[in-house]
């Protein structure tokens, strides 16, 4: 999959980001849609990244269709009219069979729009003014066909409802309002609302592909599920989700489930997470007001390019964790282990951050390259920046309310290491693992002030683990605020 490699460049380059001048402090510019096909991807061997989006098709950016050449679907309240013989109509279910373009108007009270074409159709349904509630499935159901495009019409306001239940009709679990066995594209400049008092408002077990439009979502569930890919060129979405707002993820390959973000705007209410990948997470560019949410972002690992975020989360604001390959990980165990995989790489924009957990958490190492953060955390045990690896800043503007972006706050279970050292005991100063050291001292004690050897004291504390500022033992989580510095200094 191209898209995959194209990210995986994304994500590698932005991590090396600073390993020669370090960026500029500011805010990022936001990144321009530019169109390159799949093979000229491959001709330029991707030679230039910030002009790289084989992300998005041309048809996907461009919602136009020639419309003599359209095929007009009239909805009438039990049933449809259509005087094609691609649309097959049975009651309150029509069925389209062919590629092309099909033009819906009008009101279909308790029914259901189906694709079921060929394998290589590509099928454009222009909503252009519908109300389709249906009782208990899908109003819309792409079962068959290469990819589907819903084009909101312009100037047009689309209503997509599900009654609260979702009854089998074949061997596909059907839970989602929109719901896609295909690539997926929503694209135009109308409007659209979803509505699913049960289940998903949009699920893709496909590509899915957001470019345009104004979607408003309201979802017992998740707002949107792609599985292969969610990825967003544009529009502007409001997503209020009993569970994820934006969710990829891919149980049977680990390398798709991933979600990649150039533009648009966001308001995410979300129950459990607001933007939530099984895999990476690529932000370059939109705006992103997250008011409520569990976490604000959560990947494997998370890059951010641009765009502005602001984001109040009752756990971590963004958190990169949960690397399904064990190989990546190198130190302790379970979801607090050190893993390379699950990095934080910031290189512009501004982002801010309220979390009662940590605002920025990973299980690797959190690298800002440029960008303006703005970090409060509640505190009770959690920090602004936490990492089980190395944090580095390159050149970006971080405030903090624990001063963890000084290291003082920093650590999770493994000790929360600074400047790429080795995980394994809070070590500062790039010194050997062994305990918490400071200052290059021999390994295995880390003592500090002339405390007695046995576990990286300071401050005549008790042994335990690196401990500072009256924190629990073994957990290496310092307040700022509390540190008695005459007594460091001792």
């Amino acid at each position: 999959m191209i898209g995959m490699k194209v990210l995986s460049i994304l994500i590698s380059t932005a991590m090396l980001t600073g390993c020669g001048a370090a960026a500029g402090a500011g805010g990022g510019t936001e990144a321009q849609a530019s169109v390159v096909q799949p093979e000229e991807v491959a001709a330029s061997a991707l030679s230039d990244i910030a002009n790289t989006d084989d992300m998005f098709s041309s048809r996907d950016l461009d919602p136009g269709y020639d419309e003599s050449q359209a095929i007009s679907i009239q909805l009438t309240g039990g049933t449809a009219v259509c005087d094609s013989d691609a649309v097959t109509v049975d009651g309150g279910t029509v069925t389209v069979t062919a590629a092309g373009t099909y033009v819906l108007s009008g009101t279909l009270t308790d029914g259901q729009i189906v694709v079921r074409a060929g394998e290589a159709d590509k099928v454009q349904l222009v909503l252009n003014g519908v109300d389709i509630t249906c009782s208990d499935s899908a109003a819309i159901y792409a079962l068959e066909a290469d990819k589907v495009f819903l084009t909101l019409a312009d100037g047009t306001e689309n209503s997509l409802t599900n009654g609260g239940t979702y009854a089998a009709i074949d061997e596909n679990n059907i839970d989602a309002v929109i719901f896609a066995k295909t690539d997926l594209t929503l694209n135009g400049t109308g409007s659209l609302t979803v509505s699913a008092a049960a289940g998903h408002g949009i699920v893709c077990k496909d590509d899915l592909v957001i470019a345009g439009g104004t979607c408003t979502i309201d979802a017992a569930s998740h707002g949107i599920e792609g599985k292969d890919s969610v990825r967003i060129a544009g529009g502007t979405l409001v997503i209020t989700a009993g569970k994820d707002g934006i969710h990829a993820e891919n149980d049977d390959d680990a390398e798709a489930g991933w979600l990649y973000i150039l533009d648009g705007s966001l308001t995410i209410h979300a129950g459990d997470d607001a933007i939530h990948s099984g895999s990476d997470v690529v932000i370059r560019g939109g705006s992103f007001d997250i008011p409520s949410c569990c976490e604000g972002v959560e990947g494997r690992s998370v890059t951010i390019d641009g765009g502005t975020l602001n984001i109040v989360s009752s756990d971590d604001g963004i958190n990169a964790a949960g690397s399904t390959d064990s190989s990546d990980f190198t130190a302790g165990g379970g979801d607090f282990a050190y893993s390379a995989a699950c990095s934080v790489v910031v290189s512009g924009g501004s982002i801010t951050i309220m979390s009662q957990g940590d605002c920025i958490d990973a299980n690797g190492d959190i690298t800002v390259n440029g960008g303006t953060l703005e970090l409060t955390c509640g505190g009770n045990g959690n920090t602004a920046l936490d990492c089980n690896g190395a944090y580095t800043n390159n050149g970006g503007t971080v405030t903090t309310n624990d001063g963890s972006e000084s290291g003082m706050g920093m650590g999770g279970p493994m000790g929360g290491q600074m400047g790429g050292m080795a995980p394994g005991g809070g070590q500062m100063g790039g010194m050997a693992p062994g305990g918490g050291q400071v200052g290059g001292m021999a390994p295995g004690g880390g003592q500090m002030g002339g405390t007695p050897p046995g576990g990286g004291q300071v401050g005549g504390m008790a042994p335990g683990g690196g401990q500072m500022g009256g924190t629990p033992p073994g957990g290496g989580r310092p307040d700022m605020r509390s540190t008695d510095s005459s007594a460091a200094a001792a």
